[in-house]
């Protein structure tokens, strides 16, 4: 627990191992999860409620077991499949700790997309990884990563289930080719699925078909709330 954000800095730099470039990249988080453990904003969390110190801790637990998870294995997720995936855990534990339903914070979110200029959203693909992650943050706001990634997330939850999201992440525990991972678990092909959210995510609030329906092999919210 940091009491600054320089102090915060240096714990990541002397405690946790990470280059000064890549700790100074992460200067303006409330937190983060490392290997050596929670690194967390002092000054931050004293000025939040219960709810968003609940979410924090959520959010980067999961960040803790996702890299248990794939321990041992080649390669990472995409990085929009990790903090997507870490803002669904977060919004699922909000609801669980009975402060806010699963549901309302969906419908936040899509609302703030809705009241985003969604063309220029990154492509999912573009989230693959750490660097490209930071800088569509810098350069886009939150919504269009944490926020966009999140309903990638639970799209993909809603159509084949959380089960085969862990499986999924799982399998970065196997000394395999991590590209064939998605088409392992998945019926639809990645470039297909990124696609069809896309499609979906400009089209919200009209009817939109199931991901992989054309596929023969198928069957109020601020930048700060989202890092959150």
């Amino acid at each position: 627990m940091y009491v600054n954000q320089a102090a915060f800095v240096d714990g990541l730099i002397k405690i946790a191992g990470q280059k000064a470039d890549e700790a100074w990249d992460r200067r303006d988080a409330f937190g983060t999860a490392t290997g050596a453990g929670l690194f967390l904003r002092g000054d931050y969390l004293d000025r939040m409620n219960l709810v968003g110190r609940a979410s924090l801790f959520a959010h980067e637990l999961t960040h803790v077991s996702q890299g248990r998870l794939r321990a041992g294995g080649r390669g990472r997720p995409a990085q929009w499949i990790l903090e997507g995936h870490a803002e669904w855990v977060k919004f699922k534990v909000v609801d669980l700790l009975g402060y806010r339903s699963y549901a309302e914070s969906r419908d936040i979110m899509v609302h703030a997309a809705l009241g985003s200029t969604i063309k220029f959203f990154p492509d999912l693909a573009a989230l693959a990884n750490n660097a490209a992650w930071t800088e569509a943050t810098r350069q886009h706001g939150a919504m269009a990563t944490y926020g966009q990634a999140f309903l990638a997330v639970d799209w993909l939850v809603e159509q084949y289930g959380s089960a085969k999201l862990l499986e999924f992440l799982g399998r970065f525990a196997l000394d395999t080719d991590p590209r064939e991972h998605w088409r392992q678990v998945f019926p639809i092909s990645y470039r297909q699925f990124a696609d069809e959210f896309r499609a979906r995510l400009e089209g919200r609030g009209g009817p939109t078909p199931p991901a992989g329906a054309n596929s023969p092999s198928s069957s109020r919210v601020t930048d700060d709330q989202l890092r959150a």
